[in-house]
């Protein structure tokens, strides 16, 4: 019994130098800010998350090693560190619009009220709610966006781009990698490329929207609404297509080309496809 009180004692003892080490280590400072005042973030390396909260201020947890350079007024803030490698954590104000820029290092952004700015030269891109449209890049790493108000540009040279539910134009491009588009509405124009790998397209066409879908070597699925009104020229090299709506045809019509007219027409929908098949399907 002695042994076992001896034991507990000095656990005990242990957590609160535990704890203080991990407060030790860890930097934190705040700025003041207002609710829709500019962040701007420039990171070497490390992984970035910002979440946004009620408070005119911003707020950095990082490691106590990291060196900040902070200049800020009340309307923007620029915060630029040089450490080799950290995980920085911020909150900004619900409404504050965001620019980041890394050159090795992953971004998580949610929730973010104002504009959204994010270039990483290699590491992945995650936003999560943006009320105020979004713009990724990165030359090498995934982009994954969803519930996005506003237009969304998302571009990467060697991976995958996943969106949804995007409420306004959308241009995705990227050299070599998928590009899956789901719920989307609301676009007077949509823009999606792709030179080796397939594009999935699901959601809803505006009237008088342009929508041009391009890959060179990949396959491209487009899934729409069963009374969808649009007007559609699809046309591949080396592949087949295959449309699931009753078209009037116009112009030049062959195994390469189709044209025509479905519905009341309005939207305009390109498809093309060098060496892929093409399927425009009806939900």
């Amino acid at each position: 019994m002695k042994i076992h009180t001896s034991l507990l004692m000095i656990m005990l003892l242990c957590i609160p130098s535990v704890l203080l080490a991990e407060g030790e280590n860890k930097l934190e400072r705040t700025f003041v800010l207002d609710r829709d005042g500019k962040v701007y973030l420039e990171f070497r390396k490390g992984t970035i998350e910002v979440n946004t909260w009620g408070r005119n201020e911003v707020r950095i947890v990082t490691h106590k090693d990291a060196s900040l350079d902070v200049s800020h007024t009340k309307e923007n803030i620029r915060i630029s560190a040089n450490r080799p490698q950290a995980h920085y954590a911020l909150f900004i104000p619900d409404m504050a619009h965001l620019r980041v820029e890394t050159i090795s290092g992953s971004v998580k952004a949610k929730e973010i009220g104002g504009a959204v700015d994010i270039r990483t030269t290699s590491g992945d891109i995650e936003v999560l709610a943006a009320k105020n449209g979004a713009s990724c890049k990165t030359v090498s790493g995934d982009i994954q966006m969803g519930k996005v108000t506003g237009n969304a540009d998302l571009k990467t040279t060697s991976g995958k781009i996943t969106a949804e539910n995007i409420n306004g134009s959308i241009k995705a491009d990227t050299v070599s990698g998928n590009i899956q588009i789901e719920a989307f509405s609301h676009a007077d124009e949509v823009e999606i490329e792709s030179i080796s790998g397939n594009i999935k397209l699901h959601g809803e066409l505006s009237p008088g929207g342009i929508y041009k879908i391009d890959s060179h070597s990949g396959n491209i699925e487009i899934e729409l609404p069963s009374g969808s009104n649009f007007e559609l020229r699809t046309e591949t090299f080396h592949g087949n297509i295959d449309c699931d709506f009753e078209l009037r045809l116009s112009g030049k019509i062959d195994r390469k080309i189709i044209q025509g007219i479905t519905g009341k027409g309005g939207a305009r929908l390109s498809v093309s496809s060098f060496s892929g098949k093409i399927r425009v399907k009806k939900r």
